[in-house]
């Protein structure tokens, strides 16, 4: 598997997080206690089929989380421009930043998010 194609696999498992993570407001109010008001505008997924499992968003959800432990602006961006589906203007909004701040730690953060869950794989496969 590519670098670029783990990428782009990376980005497709952070939207489809931010899908299933939707439907957990609690979520939310652990990331951005202050959006609440927001969250239920935005939890309307009762019922929804989600792309992945559950063991593949907490897996994504255990990157976020350790990411939040080393640097908690990127993990905040990253999370919040997933939620938001890609919007780069409100994510910046949200956390009063720069766009193109936004833009260098979504890119950090999905690297970061990226490494772990590939370090998580490549563990999983090789037996030492």
């Amino acid at each position: 598997m590519s670098g670029i194609q783990l990428e782009k696999d990376t980005c497709w498992l952070l939207k489809q997080w931010a899908v299933w993570a939707k439907s957990e407001s609690e979520l939310l109010k652990l990331y951005f206690p202050d959006m609440a008001p927001f969250a239920k505008i935005m939890c309307r997924n009762a019922g929804k089929v989600y792309a992945i499992s559950d063991e593949q968003a907490l897996e994504v959800d255990r990157a976020i989380s350790k990411l939040r432990t080393r640097d908690e602006e990127m993990s905040k961006a990253t999370a919040l421009f997933y939620w938001l589906e890609g919007n780069t203007a409100a994510t910046a909004r949200v956390l009063k930043i720069h766009r193109t701040r936004v833009d260098v730690l979504v890119a950090a953060g999905t690297a970061w998010v990226d490494a772990i869950l590939v370090d998580k794989i490549y563990t999983k496969t090789v037996r030492y």
